[in-house]
This record gives structure tokens, C-alpha cells and sequence, in this order.
């Protein structure tokens, strides 16, 4: 199938799936709102823990809390029946292009290769559709979080975008060799798929001409080449990840003691710097989600 071809049929499954994915927009948007408004509630709470009010900004957090995991739970709903209604669209189309395509064409894939389309292909596919809108908020909220920074301090936001910016650096020199060894992991799964099933289709000759050691020394071979493959890709991806989020948990801890400091002089509460806090986690999340999003495309 042409790119062409492959960019309509994209168009065409988003168009199938356009209610679901469009109520996959909206959860999202108030699910990370509520996200956000969470810490503030709770950091008006703490500064106000000597007067009547608290009771009240607890039970507000509290429902409010309630109310995040309701939606979080209906999110979770409409997420998976995007997913599926999306799966069984681009498992039609795999079906039909089967049929459509020339023997020819078909003779270019191994049945390892052709199996993986419909067990790992659309699987990533429908995927990266469905979770795309919550991607999109994502981003979003990284702004609102900038914003609420800047208005708190100009020091704890020239912080923040300093680290962040470093941090997608590291993520953009880091991604092309990522892609690639996931590209290799897939290939040599691929590879390892087709040998089993040439074993177990083939398994009365081997039984009958007893060559089971022909099959075991190509199997152990491709399944050698697949484990490099798999443990080059997870471990230098998880080495990039930790250092950067690490980077992310040491500004986050400087920047509260920068905050103990501006607590001792009047310039800000107790309950704003829980609220950086809460927000510095937000961030780690999107980093550490971002990150394995961008490496399994």
C-alpha cells in the first residue's frame, strides 16, 4: 500500500471512529483540568488551616477528587471502545488489501512479517489514534503549568522552561537511534515469528525425518538476534528516560528549597509551593509519557 493510500485509509478510520474520538477530546480536557484545579483547592486548604474555612476546601478536594476518578473511569470506557471499533476497521482493511494485492506483491513478506501486521502493526496503530487527543491536552496543560510559574515567579518559570527545553533536546538527539533499534527488534520478531511458524507447519517432516536439530539451531539463532535486538532497544531507551527525569526531580527539589527561601521572607505561602509540587509531578508524568510515546511510533 501506497503512503498515499495509507494516509486516505488513516483519514477515513478517524472519520469511522469521529464521536468516540471526539468524546476522547473532551474527557481529557476536563480530566487534566480538574488535574490542575486539585492542588489549588488543597493549597488554599493548608493556608487556611487556622480559620473555619478548611473544612470546607477539604470537602471541595475531596469531591473533587471523586468527581476526577468518575471521568477518569468513563475516559477509560470510550478509550478502549475507540480502540477496538479502530482495530477492527484497519484489521478490514488488512483483509481486503490481502485479497486486492497481486501474488507478487504478497511473495515480499514472510508470514512472521505478515502475522505481526494484525498482532503488533495495528495494535501500535489504533493505539497512537485513540490516545492521540489526550496527547494533544497534554501539551496544553505543559503551557498552563508554564504560565501559573511565570505568575508565581519569574525564577521558578526561567527554571522550568530552561530544564524542559534541555530535556526535549536530550529526547530529539536521542529518538532517531531509539526508532531505529525498535525497528530492528520488530524486524527480528518478525524473522523469529516466521522460523515458528515453518516449525510447527512443517512439524510432521521434521517428526518423520527426524531434523528437529535443523529447526532448534535456526530458532536459537533468530532468537538470539531478537533478545540483542530487544535488550539494545529497552535499555539505552530506559537509560535516556532516567536521565532525564532525573534532571527533572533534581530541579523540582531545588526549586522547593528556593521556595522554603521565599517562604522565610513573606514572598510566598506554604500552600503555593505544595501546588509546584503537585505541578512538578504533572510534568514528570507528561515527560515519562511523552518519552515512551514518541519511542514506540
Amino acid at each position: 500500500m501506497k503512503k498515499t493510500d495509507i494516509h486516505i485509509e488513516t483519514i477515513a478510520a478517524v472519520k469511522h471512529t469521529r464521536s468516540l474520538l471526539i468524546l476522547k477530546l473532551i474527557l481529557p480536557i476536563i480530566l487534566r483540568g480538574i488535574s490542575l484545579i486539585i492542588p489549588i483547592v488543597w493549597s488554599l486548604a493548608i493556608d487556611n488551616v487556622n480559620t473555619d474555612g478548611v473544612y470546607k476546601l477539604i470537602a471541595v478536594t475531596m469531591f473533587i477528587t471523586v468527581l476526577y476518578y468518575v471521568f477518569d473511569w468513563f475516559n477509560n470506557i470510550i478509550y478502549f471502545r475507540a480502540h477496538n471499533k479502530l482495530y477492527t476497521y484497519f484489521t478490514n482493511l488488512a483483509a481486503k488489501a490481502t485479497v486486492k494485492n497481486s501474488l507478487h506483491s504478497l511473495s515480499r513478506f514472510s508470514l512472521g512479517e505478515y502475522t505481526n501486521i494484525y498482532n503488533n502493526d495495528i495494535e501500535s496503530i489504533s493505539i497512537y489514534i485513540t490516545a492521540l487527543p489526550y496527547r494533544i491536552i497534554k501539551i496544553l496543560e505543559f503551557i498552563v503549568i508554564f504560565i501559573y510559574f511565570y505568575f508565581i515567579n519569574i525564577y521558578i518559570f526561567l527554571a522550568t522552561v530552561i530544564v524542559s527545553m534541555l530535556m526535549l533536546s536530550i529526547l530529539f538527539i536521542t529518538i532517531k537511534k531509539i526508532q531505529q533499534d525498535n525497528l530492528e527488534r520488530k524486524e527480528k520478531l518478525d524473522n523469529k515469528t516466521a522460523i515458528i511458524h515453518e516449525f510447527f507447519g512443517n512439524i510432521r517432516e521434521v517428526k518423520g525425518f527426524n531434523i528437529f536439530d535443523v529447526f532448534k539451531t535456526r530458532l536459537e539463532k533468530d532468537n538470539k538476534r531478537f533478545l540483542k535486538s530487544y535488550y539494545s532497544f529497552n535499555t539505552y531507551a530506559y537509560k535516556v528516560k532516567t536521565s532525564v527525569l532525573t534532571l527533572l526531580q533534581i530541579t523540582r527539589y531545588m526549586i522547593m528549597f528556593y521556595g522554603f527561601y521565599l517562604i522565610s521572607i513573606g514572598s510566598i505561602s506554604l500552600g503555593t509551593i505544595i501546588n509546584i509540587y503537585s505541578y512538578f509531578c504533572n510534568l514528570n508524568e507528561s515527560f515519562s509519557w511523552k518519552y515512551w510515546w514518541t519511542c514506540s511510533k
